[in-house]
């Protein structure tokens, strides 16, 4: 039956399982340098050192054996996950969909007498070259709104609007495949993890890309 390790035998095992190198692992952990090759040989034969280091290696596999299965998981949310969690494309009501005679379609009063107050407050030669805000389109405009098959200024199209989506209710899928988000010059920008990458390591670790024998 294999003797219980000293503290040094036991960190010699744990500094071996590193890079396999007895005598490395044998000056690492404070033996002599001197005669380190003949005594590391010695020392890696002895049966109590073996069977350490052979219970060690196979905590070590059943470890990786984990982490496989976590990176299999991980890929297939990935790979699996749906991007209108995160964002969507969605065509809206424009300002002149639903205006009273398709006039300009102000959400309240109050953004209309703000737009006023800030044509009035330009250059008189400005003023002249910009339309005065009028409020013959009404209020009540909301981008929730669908567009106006028969509005005359985007033909019914309406406008092509990105919707962010709140990241606290995602799904696991979807959670995996967001990297972050960060504010820009032009607004905000979504990262996220290619799910093509990730479908290819899928694919090397399930074995998908094997010649048949």
């Amino acid at each position: 039956m294999p003797l219980k390790l000293n503290a040094r035998q036991e960190a010699f095992c744990h500094e071996y399982m590193k890079d396999r190198n007895a005598t490395r692992a044998y000056v690492a952990v404070g033996y002599a340098r001197r005669g380190a090759n003949g005594n590391a040989s010695r020392l890696i034969a002895n049966d109590s050192i073996r069977s350490r280091i052979t219970a060690l290696t196979d905590d070590l596999c059943q470890k990786i054996e984990m982490d496989v299965q976590a990176v299999l998981l991980r890929y297939s949310l990935i790979v699996t996950a749906d991007l209108s969690e995160l964002m969507s494309l969605r065509r809206t009501a424009c300002r002149h969909c639903h205006g009273q005679g398709h006039g300009y379609h102000w959400r309240t009063a109050g953004e209309f007498c703000k737009a006023l107050a800030t044509w009035e407050a330009l250059p008189e030669a400005t003023r002249q070259r910009t339309e005065m805000p009028v409020m013959t389109g009404g209020t009540g405009f909301s981008a929730r709104l669908e567009p106006n098959e028969n509005c005359p200024w985007c033909d019914g199209l309406g406008l092509l609007r990105l919707i962010l989506h709140d990241t606290r209710y995602l799904s696991p899928g979807a959670r995996a495949l967001f990297a972050g988000a960060k504010k820009t010059a032009h607004g905000i920008q979504i990262r996220m993890h290619s799910p093509m990458p990730a479908l290819y390591q899928l694919g090397k670790m399930l074995g998908c890309f094997e010649k048949n024998k």
